[in-house]
């Protein structure tokens, strides 16, 4: 399996219950192998997923249901 990380920022007013109820859901989705909010910088959420079964727009389109203006850094 071929992976690779993505890097998305989202709007640092979002609350820890709203990273919770993020994370509890990407890692539902079929070829995410790790989803976390980085603990210095709330706002940064890390994904990491199998690259044969997802794209990065498709993960960012999924953020932005919680956070239309989320935006997505490469790593």
């Amino acid at each position: 399996m071929n992976t690779e990380d993505i890097m998305i920022l989202v709007h640092p007013s979002l609350s820890p219950e709203q990273h919770t109820r993020i994370e509890d859901a990407m890692n539902t989705y079929e070829g995410i192998v790790s989803v976390h909010f980085n603990s210095k910088y709330a706002h940064e959420l890390t994904v990491t997923y199998a690259s044969e079964m997802l794209d990065s727009q498709r993960i960012l389109q999924h953020v932005r249901h919680w956070d239309k203006e989320a935006m997505a850094i490469g790593l």
